[in-house]
């Protein structure tokens, strides 16, 4: 399990939960948070917690709706799924 800390840059769009990041060199240069790109019973399912959030968000990673995010972030570097909390983000 790869952890990476989230640079103080981010302040301003911070959040928690499950996300997309493109890393590089081992920083994290950018972060898509699931939750913003999914349809509302998608969103319900995140905020359930547990195992129905886990399978919610890797559904639609797996999904062709991710194709652009996921297109975005291979420009700037690696992209890796996973989670942030307390400004870091834990590659699952």
């Amino acid at each position: 399990m790869n952890v990476y800390p989230v640079p103080d840059s981010f302040a301003g769009t911070y959040g928690v939960g499950y996300a997309l990041a493109a890393i590089d060199g081992g920083q994290v240069l950018a972060l898509k948070y699931i939750a913003e790109h999914v349809d509302e019973k998608t969103q319900d399912e995140l905020a359930e917690g547990g195992a129905p959030a886990r399978n919610a968000a890797f559904k639609w990673i797996g999904s062709q709706a991710a194709g652009p995010v996921v297109r975005e972030l291979q420009a700037l570097g690696r992209v890796c799924a996973g989670m942030c909390s307390g400004w870091e983000f834990v590659e699952l």
